[in-house]
């Protein structure tokens, strides 16, 4: 699916781009990813667990302009991506209805209302392809991602005990959290 690039402007008055990943990204969007993996425990992998090459990496942001339903957004600060989200619709008839989001922000845009239009624009986007629910899963003590997401309007629906091991040995739970449409 497309997104129409819009400009917002964050709480510290820097202007950033939101708009659909093209393949031309595939190589930012890698480095990004990388970066964003080893900047925090609370995404699912380690950079090293991150194997795409550029050419799939493309490919995955070509299926996605190309579906009705799914969606990959970078939203860009000057030529820097600083945040990605996707949305991808699950497959199976039964449960066509709901989407799952994940979403990343740059620790160096931490706390400039990055994340909060980059969930506005999603959201905007789910509606858009006639999705009905909308579901992510958020490590249980990352009090910023919570928040972000409640006032989303989602809400926790149950938890997974011990979701991530850390390499440290420690386990960290994770929310489910769900927002119909």
């Amino acid at each position: 699916m497309e997104y129409p690039p819009r400009t917002v402007i964050l709480k510290d008055g820097t202007s950033s781009l939101i708009r659909s990943l093209s393949p031309d990204d595939a190589s930012a969007a890698i480095r990004y990813l990388k970066q964003v993996f080893d900047e925090t425990d609370n995404l699912a992998r380690y950079p090293e667990e991150f194997f795409l090459t550029p050419e799939e990496e493309a490919q995955v942001l070509r299926d996605a302009a190309h579906s009705p339903r799914s969606v990959m957004l970078g939203a860009f600060v000057g030529n820097q991506l600083a945040s990605l989200i996707f949305l991808f619709p699950f497959e199976r008839q039964k449960m066509a209805h709901r989407g799952q989001l994940g979403l990343s922000v740059r620790k160096e845009f931490w706390g400039r209302g990055l994340g909060r239009s980059m969930m506005s624009a999603v959201l905007e986007c789910a509606r858009r392809s006639g999705l009905e629910q909308v579901e992510l899963e958020v490590v249980a003590d990352n009090l910023p991602a919570l928040d972000l997401y409640r006032k989303a309007g989602f809400s926790v629906y149950g938890m997974r005990p011990r979701g991530f091991r850390l390499r440290d040995g420690s386990y960290r739970d994770e929310l489910l959290m769900l927002r119909t449409l």
